[in-house]
């Protein structure tokens, strides 16, 4: 867990612009007029080398390509490929250096935290630690329904930090998802000061937030960055 072995002196995450880069060094000194945007990647990419084909969704997970398709779009891109990590400490360093960046001047509505399946649990968890009510949080695919076989854990994360979700929240899945589904459930106990959710019709289901299609793109940008 990279992160984790160099938390004590600096937050391993990576701000990337070029389109090719890896993500990989540190958060950098903090530019109050800059979008700072940490994103968090699904479980796969835990487990999988990047260039593994996904057997049921037929593509590979293109951590680059999203990146670079986020810094296009002006956020200071935030984010690294993830070792097999507890949801709960790594959120816990993403809100350190949240915390450092509006120490550091940024304003809290110019940083947002987005996140795909387990990246997007890791988003949740953020939200809950920080308790920030300006920072934007985009969730994407992540939330469970009754139909989950991830359904009790994430009763489990209700029960505990339902109550406790803060900032500006927004959700998406695709409609053809049978892994997550809506997120008003977590909305409805927050305190978020504003909250939306977008259900959309690729047919890709969960597959949708492997690569950097426009369909949740441009509504996510939209979201974080009005």
């Amino acid at each position: 867990m990279r992160l984790f072995r160099s938390v004590a002196i600096a937050i391993m995450l990576a701000v990337t612009t070029a389109p090719s880069a890896r993500a990989q060094g540190q958060v950098p000194a903090a530019d109050p007029s800059a979008h700072y945007l940490f994103y968090q990647h699904g479980g796969w990419l835990e487990k999988k080398d990047k260039s593994d084909q996904h057997p049921k969704y037929g593509t590979a997970y293109e951590f680059d390509a999203i990146v670079a398709a986020l810094s296009k779009r002006g956020f200071k891109v935030i984010s690294e490929i993830r070792d097999n990590v507890r949801p709960n400490q790594y959120a816990r360093a993403i809100v350190k250096a949240i915390r450092g960046l509006i120490k550091g001047g940024v304003p809290a509505k110019n940083i947002s935290v987005v996140g795909h399946s387990k990246g997007g649990q890791i988003t949740l968890l953020t939200s809950a630690q920080l308790g920030n009510p300006n920072v934007n949080y985009a969730i994407m695919a992540s939330c469970a329904p009754e139909s989950s076989q991830f359904r009790r854990s994430y009763k489990r994360f209700l029960r505990r930090n339902g109550d406790k979700l803060s900032g500006r929240g927004f959700a998406i899945y695709d409609d053809r998802d049978d892994v997550a589904g809506s997120c008003r459930e977590a909305f409805e106990m927050s305190s978020s000061t504003a909250t939306d959710e977008k259900v959309v019709s690729t047919g890709l289901g969960h597959g949708l937030f492997y690569v950097p299609n426009l369909a949740w793109i441009d509504p996510v940008t939209k979201w974080i960055k009005p």
